[in-house]
């Protein structure tokens, strides 16, 4: 997991000051799995579990296709939910003040993947 711990580290540092709060966890635990930034494990179980239930939901209506990502918007931050693996998921809270939401996608992108 060090190769997951430092691409969070890089993430954090691209975002320079926006990130407020990342975390990584297992997607049947709901448990961290690395060491997040300002982590919060009940922030963890929350977000897994919205991120399962909107999953399901999406699965429900059949759309094409399921999206590897959620996003919840508020005016001040964004938090995104992304698959990392069929079994990890990364979740982050960014200052959307401090970064715009394309920079936010294109750091997400070149650090973890599309």
């Amino acid at each position: 997991m060090l190769e997951l711990q430092e691409k969070l580290e890089l993430f954090q540092k691209k975002l320079n000051g926006a990130l407020l709060a990342a975390d990584v966890w297992n997607v049947n635990s709901l448990m961290p799995i690395i060491e997040g930034i300002n982590s919060k494990p009940d922030a963890v179980a929350f977000l897994g579990g919205l991120y399962n239930t909107m999953k399901e939901r999406w699965k429900d209506v059949d759309f094409p296709g399921v999206p590897h990502q959620q996003i919840v918007e508020t005016n001040d931050v964004v938090v995104i939910i992304r698959e990392y693996d069929e079994e990890t998921h990364i979740g982050i809270l960014v200052d959307k003040s401090k970064a715009p939401l394309g920079l936010i996608f294109a750091h997400l992108a070149s650090v973890f993947g599309t």
